[in-house]
């Protein structure tokens, strides 16, 4: 489990963020995440339009080539959820969509990543 150094992370907490991912598009975060304990991701996801074998994607990987996959999404009301992050210098989080259109969309909102 992990988060960002200290003061970094604490810094992450009070500035939380969000996107519109419409389309095919995605949103990617890098981190250090090496000084932490228990670092936890949480953020409120929804979708919109999307059609059968569409969904938004969240993963994280610790080397940018090798994904892990948190959760793979239709929700259509905003839900919060959490997942437990690895410790790592080079921690990657990513949102991706798969959509084919703009009026199909992903929003996510208040990305977080706390730990000690």
């Amino acid at each position: 489990t992990q988060s960002r150094s200290s003061a970094a992370s604490d810094v992450y907490k009070r500035q939380s963020k969000g996107a519109r991912l419409k389309n095919s598009s995605s949103m990617q975060l890098t981190l250090d995440t090496s000084a932490v304990t228990g670092a936890t991701l949480t953020y409120d996801r929804r979708t919109a339009g999307y059609d059968a074998g569409e969904f938004l994607l969240v993963e994280y990987s610790t080397d940018g080539s090798n994904w892990v996959v948190m959760e793979q999404t239709l929700e259509t009301t905003y839900t919060t959820v959490s997942f437990s992050l690895p410790s790592s210098t080079n921690l990657q989080v990513r949102f991706v969509t798969n959509a084919d259109k703009n009026t199909e969309r992903a929003e996510v909102d208040n990305v977080q990543i706390t730990g000690m």
